[in-house]
């Protein structure tokens, strides 16, 4: 998976954001990375690919609770918080522009 990520160019960026929040699911720091350039530097928009959809970010919130979740269980819940916060609220913002809904990750 990490393979994936750093040769992202020659896989379908949606195959490159499964591998991404896998390792971020499991604590993996180079996943984390991915997708907080993600979503902090518009990385995917700004390729010209278009748009993450409703479902893109809600899978990144998901993968970033997990990420909080798996380094909680290594000690590092503190640490994480503060990672993860930037990301958070950059997708509370959008949420607000693009009208997103996350019905599925709430309930």
């Amino acid at each position: 998976m990490l393979d994936i990520i750093n040769h992202e160019n020659f896989f379908k960026f949606h195959d490159t954001l499964k591998a991404a929040g896998i390792l971020c699911s499991i604590g993996i720091d180079k996943g984390f990375e991915y997708i907080k350039d993600l979503i902090l530097n518009k990385k995917y928009n700004n390729d010209g690919r278009g748009e993450l959809s409703n479902e893109d970010y809600e899978y990144l919130l998901y993968v970033i609770k997990s990420y909080l979740t798996s380094q909680s269980t290594f000690g590092n819940e503190i640490k994480a918080r503060g990672k993860i916060y930037p990301c958070v609220k950059e997708i509370i913002r959008l949420s607000k522009v693009k009208k997103l809904v996350f019905q599925d990750f709430i309930g």
